[in-house]
This record gives C-alpha cells, structure tokens and sequence, in this order.
C-alpha cells in the first residue's frame, strides 16, 4: 500500500498538516468551540470561544476546569439549569443537545453539543457557542411592535363599535325630523325643496345603512368564534331563506354541490353565503341570473366557490375589493357600503381560512374562500 512506502519524516508532516488545517478550521468558525474530554476536562477551544466568553487570559492558561467553569457560571442568569443540562450531557456519551443561555447582561447564546467520537466510542464532547443576541434583540422589538399592532388594533375596532352604535341614534333622528318636515310640506314646498328633503332622506338612510354594515363588521371582529362541527349545506339553506325575497324579485336561480359538514361558527358562516350571493344578486347584468356554490376538497381544506353570470369586476378592482369602505363597479351603478365583502374576508380569516376572486368584465364573478379540515383554535 501507498503509506507503507512513506518515511517516518514523511508521516510526521502529513500529521503536522492535517494539524494544521484543523486548527485553521477551528479559528475560522465564527462560533465559540470548546471541546472537552470524557471527563469534562478542556482539551481544546478557538479563541472565539474565549472572545464570547470573555474568559481571562490567565483562567484558560492555568487548565484549571473548575475555576474557568465557576467564571462561566457567574455570567449567567440561570446557571443551575446550565449546570444540570452539562451533567445529564456527561451521563449520556452519545446524546446531542441544543438549548438557548441568558445573560446577566442581556446578551443570548445558542448551544450545540455533540459527541466527540474516534471509531464507535464517545471519547468527549465538542461545544459550540452561538452569539444570537442581535437577533433575539430584533425578534423582541418585533413581538413588542406586533403586540402593540394587535392591541391599536382592538382599541380601533373597539372604538369604531362604539362611534357606529353611538352614531347611529342622532342620525335616526335627523332621517325621522326630515320625514317629518317632508310630511308637512309636501303640498307647499316647491319642487326644488322636496327634492333636496328627498336626497337629505335617502343619504341619511345610505349612512345608516353604512354604519349597520360597520357594527356588523365590528361584532365579527371583537365577539368570541366558537367553532363546532356545522353542516354548510343548512347554513348556505338559511342565507337563502333569509334572501328570499330579494332572490324572487330578481329571477335569480340559485344551484349549489353538496356541500360538507365543517368545524365552523354557522351564524358567521351563513353570513359569508348571503353576503356572497347578495353581492352577485346586487351586481346581475342583463341576462337571467345564475348563482352557483360549488365545492373542491383536498386533503387540508375544502374549497368553497361562489359562481355568477353578472357584470364583472375590473381588473384593478381584484385587490381592493375587500377592503372597507371599497365597491365594486361605478359608483353610478349598484349602490352598496362596501363593508359586505370585508365582513366575509374577516369571518373567513378568522376561520384560518383564505377569500379571493376571480373574474372577467361582463363575464360574471366567482368569488372562493377556503375552510380547514382540521380542528383548529380560532383566530383572536
């Protein structure tokens, strides 16, 4: 064989090189690595470890173990789980372990550890070091600003119930005082005055109208979901009962797949349905209505769709549609508040689920929102 023919000398470089370069790879690594023996005692390190650490020159120099580990110790929050992690690691040979160290300063590590072998056998362990303070750092900042988002959040939907409830009383008022003044001067009022009566009337009921779809809007977002085990083919039979009449007066027919049975809230889910098809409704065009709820399923969710032969939505109209206060189609056209088909995005993502639409200008809609199979704890 090839190393049979080497010199002693030969051999000796090769050693002094291979030496060499695992020594190079130590000092490259940007972790601090430690490693020690069976018995816990070092048998090497690179100086990052020293550098995070921020051990003594003349602590790693003595080779004292205990004296290096007490300085360790001393640094950190929690230095009995430390030291109860490093004796379970020392009772198990073979076992790799990764947990996270705090501090007294604040800063944070990750680490690793993992048997040191030469052949089958355990000969010690080899530790590495992770400074992951920056990161943990970012990760706060952003749990701090999330949960900051969520409770402006709250206090705007709280405030928005609030302002449309509270609203809703004078502008009753102001609707039944001009009905009133519309009343008595209906045989004396010029032409021009009952005009501006009858507008006045008909933007007090658009604003309650508005204002009803917030409170909607607003109870969907700050009540409680509780998710039970529904069956949609009842929840989409009560959305149309509940259109009935507006169904009949516009000749719409109304076809639908069978559908599942779904962990979900039914009050919310027939709102989604009637929301849906009354939009469709809503916006028909010439032709004879045609709605259809269809279904897909796959192994995670079921795949709900909402089909109608109306006028069809602009291309830039796909992404704000589900905004609050956004229409579909021209102004002129089809009155509405443009809170219907943010109600059912809310509803929907609260469900963990997804809503979106598809659809071509005079070639109808179809809108899908998706249900999970699997039970799962509502959205807050």
């Amino acid at each position: 064989m090839p190393d049979q023919d080497k010199t002693k000398d030969q051999i000796i470089e090769d050693l002094r090189n291979s030496v060499s370069l695992l020594h190079s790879i130590l000092e490259s690594t940007a972790d601090g690595i430690l490693v020690v023996n069976r018995d816990g005692k070092i048998v090497a390190y690179n100086q990052n470890f020293l550098d995070l650490w921020r051990i003594p020159q003349d602590i790693i120099e003595s080779r004292d173990d205990d004296r290096a580990l007490e300085y360790v110790l001393d640094q950190l929050k929690d230095p009995e789980g430390f030291l109860q992690k490093v004796r379970e690691l020392y009772g198990e040979p073979d076992v790799e372990s990764f947990d996270n160290l705090e501090f007294k300063d604040g800063r944070f590590f990750e680490r690793y550890s993992k048997p040191q072998r030469i052949g089958e056998a355990a000969v010690g362990r080899v530790w590495s070091f992770r400074d992951v303070t920056e990161r943990k750092r970012v990760e706060k900042a952003l749990e701090d600003r999330t949960e900051a988002l969520e409770r402006s959040n709250k206090d705007l939907e709280q405030f928005a119930y609030v302002a449309a409830h509270d609203l809703r009383e004078p502008l009753v008022a102001v609707g039944a005082y001009l009905k009133i003044i519309e009343r008595l001067t209906k045989n004396t009022l010029e032409e021009t005055g009952q005009r501006c009566i009858e507008k006045g009337i008909n933007i007090v009921l658009r604003m309650d109208t508005m204002l009803r779809g917030l409170l909607s809007y607003s109870r969907v977002t700050l009540s409680s979901v509780e998710l039970e085990s529904t069956d949609s083919n009842s929840c989409l039979a009560q959305a149309l009962s509940n259109l009935g009449l507006v169904i009949k007066k516009s000749g719409a027919s109304v076809t639908n797949d069978s559908l599942p049975i779904v962990n979900s809230n039914a009050i919310q889910l027939v709102q989604v349905f009637q929301n849906l098809i009354s939009n469709a409704i809503k916006y028909r065009g010439t032709d004879p209505l045609k709605v259809h709820v269809g279904l897909k399923s796959d192994d995670s969710e079921y795949q709900f769709s909402v089909n109608d032969n109306g006028i069809g939505i602009e291309p830039p109209c796909l992404e704000r549609i589900f905004n609050m206060f956004e229409r579909t189609g021209d102004l002129s056209g089809p009155s509405g508040t443009g809170i219907g088909l943010s109600t059912c995005r809310r509803i929907i993502e609260r469900h963990r689920g997804r809503i979106w639409v598809e659809s071509q200008p005079g070639r109808g809609s179809t809108f899908y929102f998706t249900l999970p199979k699997t039970r799962h704890v509502p959205a807050a």
